[in-house]
């Protein structure tokens, strides 16, 4: 295993990275290398399959970039969550562990506000490539 693998399992580990940044579930296994975020398999299949993909990778099986490492320390479930949420406003529901296997609806709207980056977030134009 590289220090790239290793350093990116060293940031799953990190509180806040260990619940899913789409649905607060416990134990996320994958990456959105797009966002930053650290996610849960369920999540992770609602990611992959929107219309415009997120770049979504297994923590424990993926190879990973400079790149990728530096962007995703550089966000992370906290941050990311904090700007996204102050975005969307409390008229919309942050989905649930309960929901994110079964519905990617919520998921969507988030993602949707994601790719459009505010000011407070540095964004790395290359990373959602």
């Amino acid at each position: 295993m590289s220090g790239l693998e290793e350093q990116m399992k060293k940031l799953a580990r990190l509180p806040p990275n260990k619940s899913c940044a789409d649905c607060g579930q416990k134990g996320t296994t994958y990456v959105n290398v797009s966002a930053g975020t650290f996610v849960c398999s369920g999540c992770s299949s609602v990611l992959l399959s929107l219309s415009t993909p997120q770049r979504v990778k297994s923590v424990s099986l993926s190879k990973f970039s400079p790149d990728e490492v530096k962007f995703v320390a550089s966000h992370g479930n906290a941050a990311v969550n904090e700007h996204l949420l102050g975005r969307l406003g409390s008229d919309v529901d942050v989905p649930t562990p309960q929901v994110c296997a079964c519905t990617g609806e919520k998921v969507l709207v988030k993602t949707q506000r994601r790719l459009r980056p505010g000011k407070n977030m540095k964004h790395n134009h290359h990373s959602a490539l």
